[in-house]
Order: C-alpha cells, then sequence, then structure tokens
C-alpha cells in the first residue's frame, strides 16, 4: 500500500511538471501573434516585465486579450513555477467578495465550518489577475488595494 501510494504521487508529480510545461509553452509571449508596431511595443513591455516583482495594470477594451497577456507575463518569467490566479470580481457576490479573496477561520461568521484560504493567498509566489475590479463595492476595492500594496 506504502509502495502503491509512493508510485501514485510520483505519477502525480510528474504528470503536474508536464501540464506546467504545456502552460509555459502555450502562455509564452512568443507565442502571440501580431506584427504591428503596437504589438511590438506590447512584447516589449512584457519582456520588461516578466522578471520584475512589480504590479502591472494591464489595460484596454473587453475582448482585447488582458488575460492572454497577464498570462503571458506570467508564463515567460521567473513566477511561472507558481499559480496563476485569475479572478474575476465581477462573478464575486457582494456578501462573499471579503471571504473569497482574503479568506476566512472557522467561525468567523455563520457558515463558516473551517478555515478558508482566500485567493490572494492560494496566489503566493506566482500572479494573480483581477478583472472586473470596478464591479467590487467600494469598500472591497479599498481593501484589495491595500492588499496589492502590501
Amino acid at each position: 500500500m506504502v509502495v502503491r501510494r509512493a508510485l501514485g504521487r510520483r505519477a502525480l508529480e510528474a504528470e503536474n511538471r508536464m501540464l506546467k510545461a504545456q502552460l509555459r509553452d502555450q502562455y509564452y509571449f512568443g507565442n502571440l501573434i501580431g506584427s504591428s508596431p503596437s504589438m511590438q511595443r506590447i512584447y516589449e513591455l512584457i519582456d520588461r516585465v516578466k522578471n520584475t516583482k512589480i504590479n502591472c495594470l494591464v489595460v484596454g477594451e473587453s475582448g482585447t486579450g488582458k488575460e492572454v497577456v497577464a498570462r503571458a507575463i506570467h508564463f515567460s518569467g521567473n513566477r511561472s513555477a507558481g499559480p496563476f490566479v485569475p479572478i474575476n470580481c465581477g462573478a464575486i457576490p457582494e456578501a462573499l467578495v471579503e471571504s473569497e479573496l482574503f479568506g476566512h477561520k472557522k467561525g468567523s461568521f455563520t457558515g463558516a465550518v473551517k478555515d478558508k484560504k482566500g485567493l490572494l493567498e492560494a496566489a503566493v509566489g506566482g500572479t494573480v489577475f483581477l478583472d472586473e475590479v470596478n464591479s467590487l463595492p467600494a469598500a472591497a476595492q479599498v481593501k484589495l488595494l491595500r492588499a496589492v500594496q502590501e
């Protein structure tokens, strides 16, 4: 039984490494298409920020590929071994925003039956992509800004 578990764990770890490599290959910024001057500028910016420890603001119209650019930054840089956590802030119910982003402890409110790690904590060592931040309640935006600054 112990040997079977060890072999199973080894197989899972190998599969995990393979899947991470596939993601890295798929989202590496060299795979982005386009050769216009504006796309060349985006490629230069990705290359400049991919290995830095800074917060990046990716802006653009809906459907222009902001998440694709964020993934390219993540999977091309030194954080690629960590998780990429996309968060659609507009899809989180208002009553659960703080719990989802920051987590909670067992018993901190009705229905909190166990400790829950927040999405920001789940992304430690990797990248958080925050989409539709403007749809969060103002109070949650302030707390999120503070967390991002820290």
